[in-house]
């Protein structure tokens, strides 16, 4: 199952409250002096439930989160499966990595970013294009998803190959999540290519693990 996703502070007591309130219930049906138990199991229910809120509401995911920043997004750490060590740690959106056949490869994040809640849990996220540069003049562009965290932070969650030689026109969220993406040939003009990807939690089983994907979604029309 997906991870956890966070609820508002009173949401949560609520929740608390109401099996309070069962727990309340049992004592009455079970104990001999049945006022008492009433009485202590209502004010364990409104000491719980109202803690539970103060807590959540102050500490908790319940808080505004803000979208990241370009900086933010140029100087994190993305993954790759091209590096032998798989990491591509930015700064100031540019990266460099050896591949196994000693190649030098060049990573460049596009300036192009796009806000919305790709995950659905309330926070915002970002969409960008990672550009990987081997030489020759080869181009190849990644789609990558970065999710917030309910502490303020951003990390890589997944990445989808779009193709090499292409050009991204077009580059947007959607209101239910998912990412929209028009690609057209380099060199020249081209038919343009729409394709739609949305962000899923992937379950393979207790011993395979589970990750987070892009996965093909279904597309709107071209932009006209």
């Amino acid at each position: 199952m997906p991870p956890f996703r966070g609820v508002s502070g009173w949401e949560e007591a609520i929740h608390l409250t109401l099996h309070s309130l069962v727990f309340a219930g049992g004592a009455v049906r079970l104990g001999g002096m049945r006022r008492f138990s009433i009485l202590s199991g209502l004010f364990a229910a409104a000491v719980v439930g109202l803690a539970t809120a103060g807590c959540a509401t102050l500490f908790g995911p319940g808080r505004p989160a803000l979208p990241p920043t370009p900086a933010q997004l140029a100087n994190l750490e993305y993954r790759t499966g091209v590096l032998p060590e798989g990491r591509i740690p930015l700064r100031d959106g540019v990266a460099r990595g050896m591949l196994a056949d000693r190649r030098i490869v060049t990573f460049r994040l596009d300036e192009r970013m796009v806000v919305g809640d790709l995950d659905r849990d309330g926070r915002p996220d970002a969409a960008v294009l990672l550009v990987a540069e081997p030489g020759a003049g080869a181009t190849f562009v990644n789609l990558v998803a970065v999710t917030g965290a309910a502490d303020g932070t951003f990390r890589y969650q997944a990445d989808k190959f779009l193709g090499d030689g292409i050009r991204v026109t077009a580059l947007t969220v959607l209101g239910d999540g998912r990412v929209r993406v028009e690609t057209a040939p380099v060199p020249g003009p081209g038919p343009t290519r729409v394709q739609c990807y949305r962000l899923e939690f992937i379950s393979r089983g207790f011993f395979r693990g589970s990750d987070w994907r892009l996965m093909p979604a279904a597309a709107p029309p071209a932009s006209p």
